[in-house]
């Protein structure tokens, strides 16, 4: 018989079947699963590309597949399920943190805000001494014969109380206090 390569009958599709380099197992290159699930689920695209362009395309398909965006102060589900899976009640130790820092976070907040509080009741009470002590300066000297030098004494006191007080006020209304970051965020 002649060889049956050379006969026009339809031959049966062989499952392209490309070997992991010895060194690598699939957990190890995600590109290897990649590959092991295509000749499984599509082996008639891979088997009608070139060696070259089946790398592209499974170098594509692997960046799409390992790129991914999370933010916030919790880890994915999947990968407190993944702690969870190599350290012991990982998920738990991943919650108590976060509730912890929270708690922190408040009080912080909350330290902040009631230190802000007293500072600005200090500089309330410091102003109406300086004013009460400038006003009664300026009031003594005028009775000594100095008129101008006493009204330039409580004058002064009284504009630059009233200067200070507009230009904290503005200073307020511009911006807002907002507490520090999270330690998380700092550099």
């Amino acid at each position: 018989m002649a060889d049956e390569s050379k006969t026009n009958l339809p031959q049966p599709q062989q499952k392209v079947v490309t070997p992991l380099p010895p060194s690598e197992t699939v957990e190890e290159n995600p590109c290897c699963e990649v590959l092991q699930r295509l000749e499984i689920e599509a082996p008639e695209i891979l088997s009608q590309l070139p060696r070259e362009q089946r790398r592209k395309l499974l170098s594509i398909v692997t960046t799409h597949l390992v790129m991914k965006h999370h933010q916030g102060p919790l880890p994915t589900p999947e990968d407190i399920a993944l702690y969870n899976q190599h350290i012991p009640n990982g998920a738990d130790r991943i919650m108590a943190m976060a509730e912890k820092q929270a708690d922190h976070r408040r009080e912080m907040e909350s330290s902040i805000v009631t230190t802000q509080n007293s500072q600005s009741s200090r500089g309330q009470l410091f102003g109406l001494l300086i004013g009460i002590f400038g006003i009664v300066t300026g009031a003594i000297v005028t009775l000594m014969g100095h008129d101008v030098v006493g009204g330039g004494i409580a004058g002064a006191t009284v504009i630059s109380l009233v200067y200070a007080f507009i230009t904290g006020q503005r200073a307020q209304r511009q911006e807002p206090t907002r507490p520090p970051p999270p330690a998380s965020q700092r550099k």
